[in-house]
């Protein structure tokens, strides 16, 4: 439901805000993430707990907006982690992941924005894993019951997670499936079935002035080449540890 926000609350202009689809993701409109009052920041805080991504669109300065969103971000509910440019190393490619999943403690936020005027970036598709989840409790309660006691390693040498992992913040109970090549447990084709399909998710591609935050334990992501675009030509945002040129591409802040 799209909801119209006062503009003597937040600012000069209102907020909209409604959901990219049904599974995962808010777009917000109408804010400008380098003028934010207090009260906008803790409206965005707040929103955070409950999309698993957010989308800002027409932002003047993409780069400088991601930094300052990152900052809302890490005043609100979470911390600053070193983790945050591996992870987003680590989702460049064409699998399925659950981004930051090779460390031990995933990333609570991924801040992603590509500077004005670059080439576009590949489009990325996004799950959510909520989702995912609350659809498999009334489907398949008996399979949700198997997997909430299993752990998989998402790359050969990460550590394990749990399949099914309770948010920090919100406590819901999120499907956290390993990517192709990182499967150890039975029912992983089945999982995977579960997970892929059409709607848990939503496909992004970028507008100039995007700015768009995820949470790496709630959302599931892929990136996907689209036409004028390749995975080689993201931008690294700055600010953010530089990562190889061959993997190149989109950098977490948060």
């Amino acid at each position: 439901m799209a909801a119209d926000l006062p503009a003597d609350q937040l600012g000069a202009e209102a907020i909209r805000v409604e959901p990219l689809s049904p599974a995962v993701g808010l777009l917000i409109e109408g804010v400008d993430l380098q003028r934010l009052n207090s009260g906008a920041a803790a409206m965005i805080q707040d929103l955070w707990q409950l999309g698993g991504a957010l989308l800002f669109r027409a932002q003047t300065t993409p780069e400088a907006a991601a930094l300052r969103l990152t900052t809302v971000l890490a005043n609100g509910p979470f911390t600053h982690t070193d983790a945050s440019a591996h992870a987003a190393a680590a989702i460049i490619g064409t699998h399925w992941k659950m981004p930051g999943a090779e460390h031990a403690i995933p990333p609570k936020a991924l801040v992603f924005a590509p500077a004005l005027g670059s080439p576009s970036p590949p489009a990325l598709m996004l799950a959510g894993m909520e989702a995912a989840a609350d659809t498999l409790r009334m489907e398949d309660p008996e399979f949700l019951a198997t997997l909430s006691g299993l752990h998989c390693a998402h790359t050969p040498d990460g550590a394990e997670h749990p399949l099914v992992l309770h948010h920090p913040q919100s406590g819901e109970a999120c499907l956290y499936p390993p990517p192709v090549g990182g499967q150890g447990f039975a029912d992983a084709e089945r999982l995977m079935d579960h997970v892929a399909q059409a709607r848990f998710c939503w496909r992004y591609e970028w507008q100039p002035g995007d700015v768009l935050a995820l949470d790496p334990r709630a959302v599931r992501c892929r990136w996907e080449e689209t036409p004028g675009s390749t995975l080689a030509e993201c931008v690294v945002v700055p600010g953010s540890a530089p990562l190889p040129p061959e993997r190149a591409g989109l950098t977490g802040l948060v």
